[in-house]
């Protein structure tokens, strides 16, 4: 049996300072977990919408090249016809037609030329980053990977360490169990050690009559934060 019956109490505030750290290494990995996962969408969506720029340029290339392909058909079935015109109406429409495709193709011929190359600068660019974007994809995957290893290994770690806790529970005071429960449930810190005749936590002055009580192992409150209060073996 403990000399220090606030010994018991103490060791169960460590012991549960220890599952709050725990979960707070937990939460943080997840957060960063969260956080690479939101950086690796990102980046397939930054990759997705280049992609998909290229192919809405190369379809536009597409489309046009078939176009002129159109023209330079019906130019060729007009010329044919034109060299055997039969009349002088026929010849002079099939001209006209013939020279109508000409200027179609003319003006289609400048902005087909502006789209492919901008589709060749846009692979270009494209290629030349494109390791990049793996190198940084696989970064992240890496990342990713480590910290759920060492999330895993945390919640282990904290689902091992929790089915101590009634072992603590039951070396404590009843009473004292209770009033902790109901602090640990308001602050982080519901107990804390005496430090120059003051609280720790808030620096309200203990009174004497006080640290007499303490020096009983009588449970004390502070009368600032109403925290509970022990002495450390200096003040005894």
């Amino acid at each position: 049996m403990n000399q220090n019956p606030f010994q018991a109490l103490i060791e169960l505030v460590d012991f549960d300072q220890k599952t709050f750290s725990l979960q707070n290494n937990i939460e943080k990995i997840e957060n960063e977990i969260a956080a690479k996962n939101e950086e690796k969408a990102s980046l397939e969506a930054e990759l997705q919408n280049i992609k998909y720029a290229l192919k809405e340029m190369q379809k536009e290339v597409d489309n046009g090249e078939l176009e002129m392909k159109e023209l330079e058909q019906l130019e060729k079935e007009k010329k044919a016809r034109f060299d055997n015109a039969k009349n002088e109406k026929e010849y002079f429409s099939l001209k006209k037609e013939i020279e109508n495709l000409q200027l179609q193709q003319h003006e289609k011929e400048e902005p087909l030329l502006a789209v492919w190359n901008k589709l060749e600068a846009a692979k270009q660019d494209f290629k030349s980053k494109e390791p990049q974007y793996i190198e940084k994809m696989e970064e992240i995957e890496s990342s990713i990977k480590e910290k759920e290893k060492s999330l895993m290994e945390l919640r282990n770690s904290l689902d091992e360490h929790n089915t101590h806790r009634q072992e603590k529970e039951k070396l404590v005071k009843e009473e004292w169990l209770e009033k902790y429960n109901v602090m640990r449930a308001k602050v982080r810190n519901p107990v804390v050690p005496v430090e120059n005749n003051s609280c720790s936590a808030c620096f309200y002055v203990v009174t004497n009559q006080r640290m007499q009580e303490l020096r009983k192992n009588k449970i004390v409150q502070c009368r600032g934060c109403y925290r509970f209060l022990y002495l450390q073996a200096q003040e005894s």
